[in-house]
């Protein structure tokens, strides 16, 4: 049986190697996105998404999180980092892989706020005894042999400062035959809730030409008073269609991609659409509406969409801004093409190791620790083969 500094240092090989192959979709495994398929800003942006759903799930519990010090254990290359960075005043990003880690402090954009650490023992000895206000851990602690797992668990318990916060997920077990997926079924919002403000920024990649696909910078607000609670109501997208000149329409369901999770009351959140222009010669509107999957567009509960007047002339396309009348042009994201990793290896690296932490043990660890569970929910990052968890919980009053 293999030491746990033999098992730290297995797992690091393992790690640096990815980080070396393909490290985007080793950290964000979509199977459409293998092989250096991930844009790198909508990447960095699914992070920004997934703290803004974490941090409104703790206020919805009625936890206060400080906005001073945070902690992303098992930060590959800073994709929950960065979106901690413009929340936090000060972020630590910690990772087992060297490589992950020097790929991080590259696309660092907050370095005066950003701090990223290597260590592949197993313990956080790194950070002394320094106390954070949020700790966070996804999609981490299934790729660590649970004995390993619950002494990094126990530190995580000790890093939290009084009044500290964090957001754990583990799966427990493989999912078996009494364990069914519960469905997940689109439901009504208020009427109230189907009012949105859509706009176009620019285009973040894609060539401007007849026929071709591009990937307009999206910005969504919520205009109503309630939040959009996917979790609780089903999938909310963003899609378009083509017109013609005469307002027919030519194109139906051209591009869809899902918004964040839970998007706050007056909220403006940014996504990334791609559509493909038509092939001749001619004007068009390209209309963008929200969609909320399985039970209707936006704009059938009367709010506006967007439609955006697109020329093709001779094989010249121009996009017009529907509101000055402004062309709209490539604006590049402040996250670009500057990912240093060499080309995909040859040989792919072994396939991650999955082991499930049981709920009752992490339950356990942290009643020993002395924090307070506010509370346990469902995950679903594991894919429907593993009962998953996520674990919601304070070290109490300050």
């Amino acid at each position: 049986m293999a030491t746990v500094s033999e098992a730290l240092e297995s797992s690091r090989r393992l790690w640096d190697a990815h980080a070396q192959s393909d490290p985007l979709w080793a950290i964000l495994s979509d199977p459409a996105k293998h092989g250096g398929k991930w844009n790198l800003h909508r990447f960095f942006q699914t992070g920004v998404g997934e703290i803004a759903t974490l941090l409104y799930e703790l206020a919805r519990l009625g936890v206060a999180v400080k906005t001073d010090r945070a902690l992303d254990f098992g930060c590959g290359i800073g994709r929950l980092t960065q979106a901690l960075a413009e929340r936090f005043t000060r972020v630590v990003g910690v990772d087992i892989s060297s490589q992950m880690i020097e790929r991080a402090k590259h696309l660092n954009r907050f370095p005066e706020r950003v701090t990223y650490l290597s260590n592949d023992v197993d313990d956080l000895a790194v950070l002394g005894s320094e106390r954070f206000d949020f700790i966070v851990s996804r999609i981490v602690l299934q790729h660590i042999a649970p004995d390993v797992a619950v002494r990094y668990l126990r530190e995580l318990c000790r890093l939290m400062a009084p009044g500290g916060s964090f957001v754990v997920q583990a799966p427990s077990r493989r999912r078996g035959p009494d364990d069914p997926v519960a469905p997940q079924t689109a439901k009504p919002m208020p009427d109230e809730a189907y009012r949105a403000n859509i706009a176009v920024a620019g285009v973040l990649e894609g060539t401007l030409g007849p026929g071709e696909p591009i990937t307009l910078d999206v910005e969504i607000t919520n205009n109503s008073r309630l939040a959009w609670l996917q979790n609780d109501v089903g999938r909310v997208t963003i899609g378009n269609r083509w017109l013609d000149r005469h307002g027919e329409m030519i194109r139906r369901d051209d591009g869809r991609t899902g918004v964040p999770e839970i998007v706050h009351a007056g909220e403006a959140v940014h996504v990334p659409l791609t559509v493909t222009l038509p092939r001749e010669d001619g004007e068009y509107e390209c209309e963008l509406d929200l969609v909320h999957e399985g039970v209707l567009w936006f704009t059938d509960k009367g709010s506006a969409s967007l439609r955006l007047p697109v020329g093709i002339r001779h094989g010249v396309v121009a996009i017009r801004s529907s509101d000055n009348g402004g062309e709209i042009t490539h604006v590049l994201a402040s996250i670009d093409d500057g990912l240093p990793v060499a080309s995909l290896t040859a040989v792919e690296p072994a396939p991650f190791p999955m082991y499930g932490l049981a709920r009752e043990t992490v339950l356990d660890v942290l009643a020993d620790c002395g924090v307070r569970i506010v509370a346990v929910e469902d995950d679903r990052s594991c894919g429907d083969d593993w009962v998953s968890y996520q674990y919601f919980a304070t070290s109490g009053e300050a």
